[in-house]
């Protein structure tokens, strides 16, 4: 079975001056099975953040639509990957 998580290339970060603060390293969408699948956290993928589960979807065609509300309600560029 396929599944998909949503991820966002690294990207350059500056400080309120304009001076780089390096790269950003890849990032995904997250969740806290505490509150539930409705909380969405962006952090990177990676992380060290033990409360904190990566979203996993068994639909492409619904893991584009989380995708297409991200992008647009937080002006971001992330895209549906699909995992092993």
């Amino acid at each position: 079975m396929k599944n998909y998580i949503i991820t966002s290339e690294s990207k350059e970060q500056f400080d309120v001056n304009g001076k780089s603060l390096g790269m950003s390293g890849k990032r995904a969408l997250f969740h806290n099975p505490k509150l539930g699948r409705n909380r969405i956290y962006r952090d990177l993928l990676g992380s060290p953040q033990e409360r904190l589960k990566v979203l996993i979807y068994h639909s492409l065609k619904y893991a584009e639509g989380v995708c297409k509300e991200i992008n647009e309600v937080y002006h971001d560029d992330f895209k549906t990957e699909e995992t092993k």
